[in-house]
């Protein structure tokens, strides 16, 4: 059985994601899009420990409930939620490196955003803009190592293949591709029957 890495559930109009199905089958996966759905609440995710990229934006989240327990989560987008208020420390601080919190009433606080940059220690990112106080932090963040490590080796195999007449690149594609497919049905049908 291949293990997902990234999982595309955006534009699937999901008001949860708890049912065990659902929560099994992403269980491992690093990189995991959610945008533009109905999300109250992300509890059922809580114990991802892998996610390392989470996109949440344009959702009806009203606070951080499960993401507090990612403990690799590097990259978060919570962009047009409804967050009112919020403690900064309910973030994954030793991990979280980018934030986008746009278009919630709680971005316009700057007190909050103030006790953003002293919580999280790695932040280096919060909505495209470098913490004011210090610029000493780190600019790339880990993730963008990872990904760009983790790129670079798919890019060099990607190359040799091609060398090769590019048989096993697309062989390996359509097997990902259709793992990915059968694992969105699989989640979706659950989503239904729940």
């Amino acid at each position: 059985v291949m293990a997902l890495e990234t999982v595309h559930l955006e534009w699937l109009y999901l008001s949860r994601l708890h049912p065990p199905p659902v929560v099994a089958a992403l269980r491992n996966c690093r990189v995991l899009f959610l945008q533009h759905n109905r999300l109250r609440r992300v509890e059922g995710i809580a114990g991802f420990q892998n996610l390392e990229f989470l996109a949440l934006q344009s959702n009806f989240l009203t606070d951080f409930s499960g993401i507090e327990r990612l403990p690799s989560l590097v990259f978060l987008d919570l962009r047009d939620n409804f967050i009112e208020s919020e403690d900064p420390s309910r973030l994954p601080s030793e991990s979280l490196q980018i934030l986008k919190i746009k278009g919630n009433p709680i971005a316009n606080d700057e007190t909050f955003v103030k006790k953003l940059w002293k919580t999280l220690p790695v932040l280096s990112e919060l909505d495209q803009e470098e913490d004011p106080a210090t610029m000493s932090r780190p600019s790339s963040s880990y993730l963008g190592r990872s990904m760009t490590l983790s790129s670079m080796r798919e890019l060099e195999e990607e190359e040799e293949q091609e060398e090769d007449g590019g048989a096993l690149r697309h062989k390996r594609w359509d097997a990902q591709k259709s793992a990915l497919d059968s694992t969105q049905s699989e989640v979706k049908e659950a989503l239904e029957d729940y």
